[in-house]
């Protein structure tokens, strides 16, 4: 509107400008003549001014009035641009809404699709469930059928097992009676011996006897051809009386002899009564000097000709989860810690059998125990493969009043430490019972053995291992803990000899098709162990393949 009445208030100038031009002109041309009609139209134009005037003010006070409307639409303009913002976030909002409605509504449309098809693939399902419940009902009837032959398969697996029970049995009788011979040789190799020894000093009497004979003979000769008389009668006599008492003398030493004979074998059974007291002392240290000592000290002290030992190579374990190798030794008075280094021991922890106040084995891991002890505040946290022996000979020597509990988790104190800690929080979670010492689990016996194997120049030599039985064969570990093998000895087929080498005693050789392995044990006790479960795990081998083939078949 402005630029409007801008345009008005130029054409009106212009006018008035053009308006001069002719009265320049006018008195240009004319002076008086056209005064009255200059006048004329001086005051026509004077009128016009006027009333352009009048119209310039009133164009003025409309600008006025313009202008205060063109602010008010400024203002109200910038009004309008700001709901535009606010309408066009509105507005982008709703179109959003309205793409995820359509969205939305096209996915129902496909989800509408995919339900037709998934209806009519059911369709298809159920027709096909009808004939899987036909064939299933015929499968029915066919594991009713082989269900039947099954069980005469178990009743003839059933009755194999029970032939080789008893072929087993046999040979255990066989074994015994096997022992029982060579004991009887042995009886009879000593008995034969002193029957030798016997039979000399007789031979060396009747010589003895002889030349007193023929001294005799002589005498009486001579007294025959000296005299004739009745005093041959009395030499007669004499000499009946002579060989009365070389019976009786020969008699005599020979009840003597049998008598050494008798005491000899009670001494034996003596010295294997003995043998008994050491039955569960599975390191093999009866014969060691420091030990000796130990036993006797013990003896003296207890007051008894015998005591009864246990021993077992076990693991001693801290609180970051560290193992040590120990021997545990016990007697019936004293426990017994030692440390072994090239094959010397060195005491390490001893306390009397009585402080023993709580025994607390895992009931996830089968080898791992803590000790506690009365008066000291180190437990004794071991892993020990002879655990089920631990316990039946504390039980036996203490008369079952040690406390005895199975726990999966439980507190260990250890030294220079002021609080006791869990067992899950040993070695950063090493024992929280989430299957990392599953490893023993799968095994029905394990320890330490020494394998034969040949150095660089063809010698003979023996390397400690570390074995696990387990259902299929024999697994060696270079260390106790190890997760991967060296060897693995197959029980199938296998066949196991007991003390095949005359020169080194307690020794099992596994003979498996062209291989042969030599094992050694510390103790005899260890060496029937081994030597059971081996061929119990022969027999079960053999009763498997037995069974499988039954099954093919």
């Amino acid at each position: 509107m402005s630029i409007l009445f801008e345009e008005q208030l130029l054409s009106h100038n212009k006018e008035i400008e053009m308006s001069m031009k002719i009265l320049l002109q006018l008195e240009e041309y004319t002076e008086q003549e056209n005064i009255m009609q200059i006048g004329r139209l001086l005051l026509s134009q004077s009128q016009l001014i006027k009333e352009q005037q009048a119209a310039l003010s009133d164009v003025e006070t409309l600008c006025k009035d313009l202008q205060e409307q063109i602010d008010s639409l400024c203002i109200h303009k910038q009004q309008l641009i700001i709901e535009n913002h606010k309408y066009s976030s509105q507005i982008y909002e709703l179109q959003n809404n309205y793409n995820s409605i359509q969205k939305e509504l096209d996915s129902e449309k496909y989800h509408s699709q995919h339900l037709s098809q998934l209806e009519s693939h059911i369709n298809t399902l159920q027709l096909e469930q009808d004939s899987l419940n036909n064939h299933n009902a015929w499968l029915i009837q066919e594991n009713k059928r082989l269900n039947e032959n099954n069980q005469q398969l178990l009743k003839i697996i059933d009755d194999h097992e029970a032939l080789i029970q008893r072929m087993s049995n046999d040979q255990k009788q066989l074994d015994c009676l096997k022992q029982e011979v060579q004991n009887q040789i042995h009886a009879n190799k000593i008995i034969a011996q002193s029957h030798d020894i016997l039979v000399e000093q007789l031979k060396q009497k009747i010589v003895e006897y002889e030349l007193k004979l023929d001294f005799l003979q002589q005498q009486q000769q001579s007294t025959l051809q000296s005299r004739m008389s009745f005093s041959l009668v009395e030499d007669l006599v004499n000499q009946e009386d002579l060989y009365q008492k070389v019976n009786e003398t020969i008699q005599s030493e020979f009840q003597s002899i049998i008598q050494n004979t008798d005491n000899t074998e009670t001494n034996n059974t003596e010295q294997v009564d003995e043998f008994t007291y050491f039955k569960k002392e599975y390191c093999g240290l009866k014969d060691n000097r420091y030990i000796k000592e130990i036993i006797k000290k013990d003896r003296e002290n207890m007051k008894k000709d015998y005591i009864f030992c246990f021993s077992d190579f076990i693991f001693r374990i801290n609180i970051r989860g560290e193992k040590s190798k120990r021997i545990m030794f016990i007697t019936e008075s004293t426990f017994y810690f030692f440390e072994e280094h090239n094959q010397n021991i060195k005491i390490t922890r001893q306390f009397p059998i009585s402080k023993v106040q709580q025994l607390i084995c895992c009931e996830f891991n089968p080898i791992l125990c803590c000790l506690k002890i009365k008066g000291q505040n180190d437990d004794y946290l071991i892993e020990t493969f002879k655990l089920k022996d631990f316990i039946e000979f504390l039980n036996e020597t203490l008369n079952s009043q040690i406390q005895i509990s199975y726990q999966q988790n439980f507190l260990i104190q250890f030294k220079n430490y002021t609080h006791p800690k869990n067992l899950n929080e040993i070695g950063n979670g090493l024992y929280d019972g989430s299957g990392k010492q599953a490893a023993f689990k799968v095994s029905q016996k394990q320890g330490f053995l020494q394998m034969q194997q040949k150095t660089l120049f063809g010698f003979q030599d023996w390397v400690e291992v570390f074995a696990l039985m387990t259902d299929v064969g024999l697994l060696l570990f270079k260390q106790a803990g190890d997760m991967h093998p060296i060897l693995f000895v197959p029980c199938a087929d296998a066949i196991i000899i007991k003390n095949p080498l005359k020169c080194k005693p307690n020794c099992l050789k596994i003979k498996y098709r062209d291989c042969e392995y030599v094992f050694n044990v510390t103790s005899q006790a260890l060496l029937e162990e081994w030597f059971q479960e081996l061929n119990r795990q022969v027999v079960s081998q053999h009763k498997l393949q037995l069974s499988q083939s039954l099954r093919n078949l």
